[in-house]
């Protein structure tokens, strides 16, 4: 009788738990950045009042949005959802002391140069011969499209005389 019970409220505590940590986990790229804003705008308004175990959920919590959940989501973010990322991570560790926000930005100002000059390269490499060679096609199909058009209006403005 006494297992049962022991039973019972440890499937009580483990479905809560599973609750919670599930209403915590997001589902899309917009639950993701709905949900570590609203982590941090919580963190902080009570930043103040928080004690050592406070900080210990927080940082676990900062750990999986800022990394984990960051770079599930990350390639279907677009620059401004990226930048408002990196805005909550430098809020976050300026709150913690751990980074003041003047050298946080120089640093992720440093980042995102790399990360699109990367791009770039990673482009030019693989991509950019295909996108000229389908743009220079396209020229030469409205050049010729569009001498076609001008012989045509030609055309009509001699049958006018005419």
């Amino acid at each position: 009788m006494q297992f049962q019970k022991i039973i019972r409220k440890s499937s009580w505590f483990l479905a809560l738990a599973f609750l919670a940590v599930s209403c915590m986990v997001p589902t899309s790229k917009e639950s993701y950045l709905e949900k570590f804003e609203n982590f941090f705008n919580r963190v902080e308004k009570e930043h103040e009042n928080y004690n050592k175990k406070d900080w210990i959920w927080a940082d676990k919590q900062f750990e999986k949005f800022s990394d984990d959940w960051y770079n599930e989501y990350r390639e279907e973010m677009t620059w401004e959802e990226k930048l408002r990322v990196k805005m909550i991570i430098l809020k976050y560790k300026t709150i913690k002391g751990e980074e003041d926000l003047d050298s946080g930005i120089k640093k992720f100002m440093k980042e995102d140069a790399k990360e699109l000059r990367e791009e770039i390269e990673e482009y030019l490499e693989n991509d950019a011969e295909e996108d000229l060679e389908k743009l220079r096609e396209g020229m030469e199909e409205i050049g010729d499209s569009a001498v076609k058009v001008f012989e045509d209006i030609v055309r009509s403005f001699k049958n006018m005389d005419d």
